[in-house]
């Protein structure tokens, strides 16, 4: 009976499953030998431990490696880590693996104390100050000046559109100088009205060979239009307007 159990269980270790055991026993000159004649069925196919082990290891390596770091490090300084030393190695881990989907606050390159008519701005006008290396602060005062920061403005005569006042192509019509502008409708993106103003400013610049003043008057058609948006930082950065 023991050697009938020895058999089966040794054959369900090798092959997984049992179909026939024989035991034969001989007697041989007076020697009895016994002959295990085993039967067995192969296990069915089963996934490679490969493939299991490339699926637990994106799921735990990378953590597991930096709980390993951390104990490494505790214990190059001489120190045992504690349980609640091991327990925020292991949060520091699972934050380093876990993307940061809170939204990154934009730099605003204009004072808090400015009115929110122009604060609502600050984005596109810090990208635009940025981008034609413009004074930001001269960018928003001419905003505030021409539109006080709504994006609907629009001259009656004129035709002038949007925050910065641009002249769009319609105004073409009336001073036959404005047909390569964009239309009015662009122009009333704010976005995109604030881009195109200070490139057009930057242009006249370039133009003027770096003389603010000269481009100033190009841009506001008044003599004393830089004098005006210096006077406007002022008191914008007073507090004068809320």
């Amino acid at each position: 009976m023991n050697v009938f159990k020895e058999a089966f269980d040794t054959a369900k270790n090798v092959s997984g499953k049992v179909s026939e055991i024989n035991t034969v026993i001989k007697n041989e000159g007076g020697v009895v030998k016994v002959t295990k004649n085993v039967v067995a069925e192969s296990r069915p196919a089963r996934r490679s431990f490969g493939q299991k082990l490339t699926v637990i290891g994106i799921i735990f390596f990378v953590p597991v490696m930096g709980i390993l770091v951390g104990i490494k490090q505790s214990q190059a300084a001489g120190v045992a880590p504690s349980t609640t030393a091991v327990s925020q190695i292991v949060n520091q881990s699972i934050q380093k693996q876990t993307p940061n989907t809170a939204p990154i606050k934009e730099i605003c390159a204009l004072p808090d104390n400015w009115p929110n008519r122009i604060l609502k701005w600050c984005e596109p006008i810090t990208k635009a100050a940025d981008k034609y290396n413009i004074n930001p602060k001269m960018i928003g005062a001419m905003i505030w000046i021409e539109s006080h920061g709504d994006p609907k403005a629009q001259n009656d005569h004129s035709l002038a559109t949007g925050l910065m006042q641009v002249m769009p192509k319609e105004s073409n019509v009336i001073y036959g100088c404005f047909g390569d502008r964009p239309s009015a409708k662009k122009l009333f993106n704010p976005e995109f009205n604030i881009d195109y103003g200070v490139r057009l400013l930057a242009q006249y610049l370039e133009a003027n060979n770096g003389n603010m003043k000269a481009a100033m008057i190009q841009y506001g058609n008044l003599d004393d239009y830089r004098q005006k948006v210096k006077d406007a930082i002022a008191e914008l950065d007073a507090g004068k307007y809320k």
